[in-house]
């Protein structure tokens, strides 16, 4: 399943006003250049699957209530499009934000301004795009730790040779001392 605009308001303050022309490339890029790479092409399949609740036939009998509820369980990859979706959301919002306000014109890239309608700042957007990166990086760190605990398969690094480590090469500074010789035979360091 493919997010729609509709799934942003739910992590992020957007409008549903806008056309879904100006947000669906968006869209695709996120999934294609931020969530795909993450996670294996097989899953990346799964996400864009359509997906159906599974309704088993044994049900759940609550005597006291005298109620009756069937068992529903989720399919693998509803529960994996839940776990995409937020960093999906988040990382279709990050490259929107970015031009968002900006025109392609022949004079060049132009922002429209008026008395009532001014533009935020560069330094505003690349605040919010700070933050938007930061929640980012959590639901990726989510979406990860969901993806390794159901899919471990697909993560499999005991299959992998351990690297080698690489030879640490440095100077080692020796002080240079004298020693003199005494009576004794011992020797005597006078700095």
């Amino acid at each position: 399943m493919k997010i729609t605009k509709a799934d942003f308001r739910e992590f992020v303050d957007f409008t549903i006003n806008l056309e879904d022309r100006l947000i669906e490339p968006f869209i695709t890029k996120a999934f294609l250049r931020d969530v795909k790479p993450k996670i294996t092409d097989a899953l990346a399949e799964l996400v864009l699957a359509d997906s159906v609740l599974v309704v088993e036939n044994t049900a759940i009998v609550d005597d006291v209530n005298n109620t009756f509820s069937p068992v529903v369980t989720v399919a693998p990859d509803v529960a994996l499009y839940q776990a995409v979706r937020p960093y999906w959301v988040l990382a279709a919002y990050h490259r929107h934000i970015l031009i968002h306000g900006i025109f392609h014109t022949q004079s060049g890239l132009t922002t429209p301004s008026s008395n009532t309608n001014d533009q935020i700042s560069d330094k505003r957007r690349a605040e919010l795009m700070a933050q938007v990166k930061s929640d980012m990086n959590f639901y990726e760190g989510e979406m990860m730790k969901y993806v390794k605990a159901n899919f471990p398969a697909l993560f499999d690094t005991a299959c992998c040779a351990p690297t080698k480590r690489k030879n640490r090469i440095g100077l080692r500074v020796v002080k240079n001392e004298r020693h003199y010789g005494c009576d004794d035979g011992r020797r005597e360091y006078r700095g």
